[in-house]
């Protein structure tokens, strides 16, 4: 078997933000086989983010009032997770899902993979709480480690719709007009809303 070139760090980089925006896609949408646990998920923090947390799943366990914010890494190969586990101690003991997305997983296996993963780890009960907040206390050391820091937390407010400016302003910056798919999905989005809740 022939060896695999070897990645730049802009190309893993690369990989790993389409494997991410492919994740986000497939969930952008209800659909009527989602569980009814499932209420989400939302994109963790540049903080979260460099502590080895790409997402938060919003799930709704049995007996319990408030949803669990389940932490979930996206890997674009299973190759390097036990790499991942390695870097970020505590991620296995704690029970972060590692979500393998390959180049030719589409929608359904995608939806598929974290829906089975999501249901085991609601069936064990697991509460996240305790690791998020010790790696959320954990402060940010190094120059190059406050840099990263500093970069990604810019492409986050410019992707947002908010450049940061030197001294911690912000200027909000005009958002791109909706496209008419984007006009009718707000439409009806807002329509079934009001006629879920009358």
């Amino acid at each position: 078997m022939a060896d695999r070139p070897t990645l730049t760090e802009e190309e893993k980089t690369r990989i790993g933000e389409e494997t991410e925006r492919r994740f986000y896609e497939a969930l952008q949408d209800w659909r009527p086989n989602e569980p009814e646990w499932f209420l989400g998920v939302e994109v963790a923090s540049t903080l979260l983010d460099m502590r080895g947390v790409d997402c938060l799943a919003l799930v709704k366990y049995p007996k319990l009032r408030n949803p669990v914010r389940v932490p979930i890494q996206i890997k674009s190969s299973g190759r390097h997770i036990e790499d991942y586990f390695d870097r970020h101690r505590g991620a296995k003991e704690a029970g972060v899902i590692v979500l393998v997305i390959k180049q030719g997983d589409g929608v359904v296996a995608i939806r598929n993979k974290l829906f089975g993963a999501l249901g085991n780890v609601r069936k064990s009960g697991i509460i996240f709480d305790a690791y998020l907040a010790k790696i959320t206390r954990k402060p940010i050391r190094g120059k190059r480690s406050k840099s990263i820091y500093d970069a990604k937390e810019q492409q986050r407010t410019e992707a947002n719709g908010v450049e940061l400016l030197p001294g911690g302003s912000l200027n909000f910056l005009e958002p791109p007009p909706l496209t008419w798919q984007e006009q009718l999905h707000e439409v009806l989005t807002r329509a079934l809303y009001r006629l879920l809740v009358a």
